[in-house]
């Protein structure tokens, strides 16, 4: 619940730049719930509108099944671009995509 806003606002700062794609690194997250998902639906939406491709990784791993089984259950699982690694996932883009832009930790919201 506390990171959602954080990821959010990075991913919503992509897409007001221009990137045509982007990947979102699921990496560190050990717990996907309702505020997780409420946050991804709405990034894809988000994407859709602006005509962007949200892909995801890592998801396809046997270690990131409580990150796969959640976005399974609800039915988001089709709106990504699911990928089993983070490195798999920028091969595919291509030399067209620019690599993602380097971690930063933002102040915690205060909504």
């Amino acid at each position: 619940m506390l990171t959602a806003p954080v990821l959010a606002d990075c991913v919503r700062d992509q897409l007001t730049t221009g990137p045509v794609q982007v990947v979102i690194d699921l990496e560190a997250v050990t717990f996907l719930g309702s505020a997780g998902l409420a946050t991804l639906l709405e990034c894809s939406r988000w994407a859709r509108v602006g005509g962007a491709q949200l892909d995801a990784a890592p998801l396809r791993h046997p270690h990131r099944r409580n990150i796969h089984r959640p976005l399974e259950l609800v039915g988001l699982l089709p709106l990504f671009n699911v990928h089993a690694t983070l490195a798999e996932a920028l091969s595919e883009l291509g030399g067209a995509a620019r690599r993602p832009a380097p971690w930063r930790q933002l102040p915690p919201r205060h909504d």
